[in-house]
């Protein structure tokens, strides 16, 4: 017989003199296909391709197959970015199962700031705009760099003299540094 669930069936032979034995077989389903999660490894930055995963197959018939949503092979995935990566097992009858396994960005490094003492003049509509740039301050990330803001933002001709500025700067992740800085403001520029 063919095509039969899985069930306990009597099966009944008769030979050509009429002699009978029966005997129940059971027919049972594969071990159901499982795919668990093994261990995972967290990108060191948003867009860096270096966390890891790996998926533990289980039951299913025959040789188990594993191919994951990035292209490659196998129970171990590498060079995966931040998000959510999915494994696909496949056993000898077609079965398939998937397992979804997430990344995260792990950065938990803050931004470098450095810079020191600046003098700074006067534009000629007798007002500057601080930047990152004419305080001579330098951001850097071990990831990226989203944002900067800078206290005070400007000065003019009333603000004369030297006084302390503090440039805060944040990254991708949200971790953020700051730096206070002197800026002596002067006027150099010649009356009309």
């Amino acid at each position: 017989a063919t095509g039969l669930e899985a069930d306990t069936y009597t099966v009944v032979v008769t030979d050509a003199n009429g002699c009978t034995v029966d005997a129940d077989v059971t027919l049972s389903e594969p071990p159901l296909l499982t795919l668990g999660e093994g261990a995972v490894t967290d990108a060191s930055c948003p867009d860096t391709p270096d966390g890891t995963a790996s998926v533990i197959p289980g039951g299913g018939t025959g040789n188990i197959s594993i191919a994951w949503s990035n292209g490659e092979t196998g129970p171990n995935a590498t060079a995966l970015p931040a998000g959510t990566h999915t494994a696909t097992a496949t056993d000898e009858n077609g079965c398939t199962t998937e397992r979804s396994v997430t990344i995260i960005a792990n950065d938990t490094e803050a931004p470098v700031l450095t810079g020191g003492p600046v003098t700074l003049p006067l534009g000629p509509a007798g007002v500057i705009s601080l930047t990152l740039q004419n305080l001579g301050v330098t951001a850097t990330d071990n990831c990226e760099l989203a944002d900067d803001d800078i206290v005070p933002p400007n000065f003019d001709c009333m603000q004369l003299g030297t006084h302390t500025v503090t440039v805060t700067a944040w990254d991708a992740a949200g971790n953020s540094s700051s730096l206070s800085i002197q800026v002596k403001i002067v006027d150099d520029l010649a009356p009309e």
